[in-house]
């Protein structure tokens, strides 16, 4: 078996911050895999990140719960760069394929197993063209920059 994964990302638009609270897109209320995308001081970051409903857990990034340590990392970072005047771009994958011995499938979203296969896929495309995580997942390549980090 050979198989392969495609998609295109779409700019769902820009987190903003106003008043200490994260402002998102607008998202649809469906599964999907997206990126975080972090810019300060000429540096790009990425986070790949998958879920069953993208606006619930965009609405959890703005008000996590105690016990969502992801959710209350990536709010904290996301204020760090936007408050040091950087800037996110929130990413959506559309468009998914799977290829397998050469017959293009669309991919379900609605599988955790598929959107683990597209989310991983998308790691390892950041990690291949040299661009830099925030994932904590044992990628190695955080830096020290304490805005983007």
């Amino acid at each position: 078996m050979r198989m392969t994964v495609g998609c295109s990302w779409e700019s769902a638009g820009e987190v903003q911050l106003q008043d200490d609270d994260l402002v998102m897109p607008s998202l649809p209320d469906e599964p999907g895999v997206y990126q975080w995308v972090l810019r300060h001081d000429g540096r790009e970051r990425r986070y790949v990140g998958e879920a069953d409903r993208l606006l619930r857990r965009f609405r959890h990034y703005r008000k996590p719960g105690p016990s969502q340590t992801t959710n209350i990392r990536m709010r904290e970072r996301a204020v760090r760069v936007l408050e040091a005047g950087g800037s996110i771009e929130l990413l959506v994958a559309s468009n998914v394929q799977l290829v397998r011995d050469g017959q293009p499938h669309p991919a379900d979203l609605a599988s955790k197993h598929v959107r683990c296969l597209v989310e991983n896929a998308a790691l390892v495309d950041v990690l291949a063209s040299m661009g830099e995580l925030v994932n904590d997942k044992g990628y190695g390549n955080l830096r020290t920059d304490p805005v983007l980090r």
